[in-house]
C-alpha cells in the first residue's frame, strides 16, 4: 500500500503544470452589466443565471454599474465586465460615432424590446384657426394618431431610449423634435403639463409605468407603416398591447434584448462564452415554460442571432434547424 501511495504521490509530481491546473481549474467568472430603469435586464440576467449560472465552465455575475443600457455597454468597454445587456439599436448608434464598437458582437439575443409611444388622448397641441392678435379664434385640437402625425412637434425620451429617439429621426426619418430628458421619471409630466406631445419608452411590454396609466387621460399610438419600412433593417415588427389603455395590438418596432460582449482570445474565456450560449439554447423551453419569468422570454428563439453583430462560436447552430 505504501507503494501505491509513493508511484501516486510521483506520478502528480511529474504531471505537467498545465494538467494539474487544468484538473483544478474552477469555472470561470463571467462578470455581466444588467443594470436597468424597468428592471427587465436584471430579470433576465437573474432568470438565465439560475439555470446557467452555475456551471462547471461558467460562473455568472453581476457587477454593481448604472446608467441602464448605455451604462452597460459603457462597463464592457471600459471592461469592467465580460458583457452587457441593452437594447440592440444603443450599440449601432455607439458604433457610428466610434468604429471600436464594431468589434462588439452579439452573445445572446433575448427578447424585442418595443417601443412604445405615449400620447395624451386629448392634445394639448392646436392647429388652424383665425390669429385675432390678442387671441386665437376657431383653433382645433391636433390628434395624435401615429408618429407620424408628430412632424414639426416634440418627443421626449429619457436614458437608452434617446438613442432609439435619435434612430426614429436619423434612419426611419421621422419629423419630430426629438428632447432628450436626463429622468425618465420626468417624461410623463412633460406630457401632461403640454411641454412635449408625445414620450417614448423602450422595453419589454407591458411596463409598469405605461400599465399603470389612465384610459381617460393616455393612448398609445403606433409608429405607422412609413417609418417602419425604414427601419426593418435594424428592428423587429411586434405588437403590444395595454387593456388599461384600450390599446390592443399596436403596431410598433422592436431593438432587441442583447447581451453584447468584446473580442476576446483566451480559450477558456471562448469555451465560457460558448457554454453559456448552450446552456440558454437548451434551457430557453424551460424557462418559458416556468411560471413567474418574464413574459417577454416567450418570444425568444434558440440561437436567435438578434440584429447586430453575431459572436461566431463553438457548437453554434442555425436557428432554423430547431423550429
Amino acid at each position: 500500500m505504501r507503494l501505491i501511495r509513493m508511484a501516486l504521490a510521483v506520478v502528480l509530481i511529474t504531471l505537467p503544470v498545465s494538467a494539474r491546473a487544468e484538473q483544478k481549474a474552477d469555472p470561470y467568472k463571467l462578470l455581466v452589466a444588467a443594470d436597468s430603469s424597468s428592471g427587465i435586464y436584471m430579470q433576465l440576467f437573474e432568470q438565465l443565471k439560475k439555470y446557467c449560472g452555475d456551471t462547471p465552465d461558467i460562473n455568472l455575475e453581476k457587477i454593481e454599474n448604472t446608467g441602464g443600457a448605455v451604462g452597460n455597454l459603457d462597463a464592457v468597454f471600459t471592461n469592467k465586465a465580460n458583457a452587457g445587456f441593452l437594447h440592440s439599436d444603443v450599440v449601432m448608434l455607439a458604433e457610428k460615432g466610434n468604429k471600436q464598437y464594431a468589434d462588439f458582437k452579439t452573445l445572446l439575443s433575448c427578447c424585442p424590446e418595443d417601443i412604445q409611444i405615449v400620447a395624451l388622448r386629448n392634445s394639448r397641441a392646436k392647429t388652424g384657426g383665425t390669429n385675432l392678435g390678442i387671441t386665437t379664434v376657431n383653433e382645433k385640437t391636433k390628434e395624435f394618431n401615429s408618429l407620424q402625425d408628430l412632424d414639426g412637434y416634440d418627443v421626449a425620451a429619457a436614458g437608452g431610449g434617446v438613442k432609439t429617439m435619435q434612430q426614429l429621426v436619423s434612419e426611419g426619418r421621422a419629423g419630430f423634435n426629438p428632447n432628450a430628458f436626463e429622468k425618465g421619471g420626468d417624461l410623463l409630466p412633460a406630457l401632461k403639463e403640454g411641454k412635449v406631445h408625445a414620450v417614448i419608452f423602450v422595453g419589454a411590454a407591458p411596463l409598469k409605468i405605461i400599465a399603470d396609466l389612465s384610459r381617460s387621460e393616455y393612448k398609445l399610438i403606433p409608429i405607422g407603416d412609413s417609418i417602419a419600412a425604414r427601419l426593418k433593417s435594424m428592428y423587429r415588427s411586434t405588437q403590444i398591447t395595454y387593456p388599461n389603455l384600450l390599446a390592443d395590438q399596436v403596431q410598433t418596432m422592436a431593438p432587441m434584448a442583447t447581451m453584447v460582449t468584446r473580442p476576446v482570445r483566451a480559450p477558456i474565456v471562448k469555451k465560457a462564452l460558448a457554454g453559456l450560449r448552450k446552456c440558454y439554447a437548451e434551457n430557453l423551453s424551460l424557462i418559458q415554460d416556468t411560471v413567474g419569468t418574464h413574459p417577454k422570454w416567450r418570444e425568444a428563439i434558440e440561437w436567435d442571432r438578434g440584429v447586430w453583430y453575431w459572436l461566431p462560436l463553438e457548437g453554434d447552430q442555425d436557428p432554423a434547424q430547431n423550429k
